[in-house]
């Protein structure tokens, strides 16, 4: 067993979100070396989810943890098996693409990143029912496709949140595909 897991057992035990904050970490690292050394390609989504303070101020928490447990199987629901989905915090979740980048045809893997982009940014503008009310929540989306290897996760990170405020300053529910190449 490596020491990663052994600190990720550790942390689960002591603080949930940390620990999966971690499992996020570790999976995307993970796909990071598969790049470099030329295995499988991938593209990193940062998700935020636009008027989600109005539901905690208003409804509180349970009230939006219940929307984060909706939204999170929207997510789920638009990826494949081999995806990652993971809550950073907050309201803000990564979603792990892999596989499917190809550096010969970048064309086809921006239209394959677009095609999931759309998916997620319509599951999520759909009214969600939390306990007795409904709420009409949407999300921004920040992604950047690592294709070359020479990332690291903070590399990725930093250009898919920073896609992210793009996409809110264009007007929210909406989706920006950073112009950095990895």
């Amino acid at each position: 067993m490596s020491s990663s897991m052994v600190i990720l057992i550790t942390c689960s035990c002591v603080d949930y979100d940390l620990c999966r904050f971690l499992v996020g970490h570790y999976r995307i690292q993970q796909s990071i070396y598969l790049v470099s050394r030329g295995g499988n390609k991938s593209a990193l989504l940062f998700l935020d989810m636009d008027n989600f303070k109005k539901l905690n101020d208003t409804k509180g928490h349970d009230a939006g943890d219940e929307l984060l447990k909706e939204v999170a199987k929207r997510l789920l629901s638009c990826v494949r098996e081999s995806d990652t989905v993971a809550r950073f915090g907050g309201d803000e979740f990564v979603v792990l693409l892999n596989g499917k980048v190809d550096d010969s045809h970048i064309e086809e893997s921006i239209e394959w990143v677009e095609i999931v982009l759309r998916k997620i940014v319509s599951a999520l503008q759909q009214p969600y029912h939390v306990f007795d009310f409904v709420h009409s929540c949407t999300t921004s989306v920040g992604a950047v496709i690592c294709h070359q290897g020479k990332c690291t996760t903070g590399d990725l990170l930093k250009a898919a949140d920073a896609a992210m405020y793009e996409a809110k300053q264009m007007g929210k529910n909406c989706y920006k595909i950073a112009d950095a190449a990895f």
